[in-house]
């Protein structure tokens, strides 16, 4: 990811406590399971953003 150097990407579960950090966004909607909604007012993009 050095062409976006502020983006982390973290697997789910790695984190042992909370990392003051929040989602601004939802990205790849085009490949969320089909039963997965989204619950708050972020943005969605069906891609990674440019």
């Amino acid at each position: 990811m050095a062409a976006k150097p502020d983006i982390v990407v973290l697997g789910m579960g790695t984190l042992d406590e909370d990392p003051k950090v929040r989602p601004i966004r939802h990205i790849w909607m085009s490949h969320r399971a089909p039963w997965y909604e989204v619950l708050d007012d972020l943005p969605t993009h069906d891609e990674m953003p440019a």
